[in-house]
């Protein structure tokens, strides 16, 4: 079955690219890195529907990590002063449902999630240093290695 909107198909050229502005366009970019190799998904006689299903799987992941993300950045804004309704009205509930929502501190899963993107992170910034002179990596390796020592 062909969808009605083929321009908004995985399976179209550039389809992280023809996205309306804003989020959704970062999602797609995020789908299309996640995926083993999104190029040759373009090619003639590519296994489409493998695709298909390697991008559902690789946005159950982000949705997952959007997940940690979210509550992390109410955690934070909690700290800075922000109160449950103006965190409630920016994810479009009611203030108690905020609460019980990112109240209640990090879940296991949360935890988890986390220390699986500090290891990818240090990962990432190592092979950085080994290979590129980029200051910035520098400085989240500095980081990342004082937070290890702090707990």
């Amino acid at each position: 079955m062909k969808t009605p909107w083929r321009w908004l198909s995985i399976t179209r050229p550039y389809w992280h690219v023809y996205s309306f502005p804003g989020p959704v366009r970062g999602v797609r970019r995020g789908i299309a890195s996640g995926l083993d190799d999104y190029d040759t998904l373009m090619e003639p006689g590519a296994d489409k529907l493998t695709a298909l299903l390697e991008a559902i799987a690789v946005a159950e992941k982000m949705k997952s990590e959007l997940a940690v993300e979210l509550h992390l950045l109410a955690c934070e804004a909690r700290v800075e002063g922000a109160s449950w309704n103006q965190i409630a009205r920016q994810v479009g509930s009611s203030r108690q449902a905020a609460h019980q929502r990112f109240g209640g501190g990090l879940t296991p899963e949360h935890v988890r999630l986390l220390e699986e993107q500090l290891v990818k992170a240090q990962a990432f910034a190592q092979l950085q240093l080994e290979f590129g002179d980029d200051d910035e990596f520098e400085e989240a390796l500095s980081f990342v290695e004082q937070q290890e020592q702090l707990d």
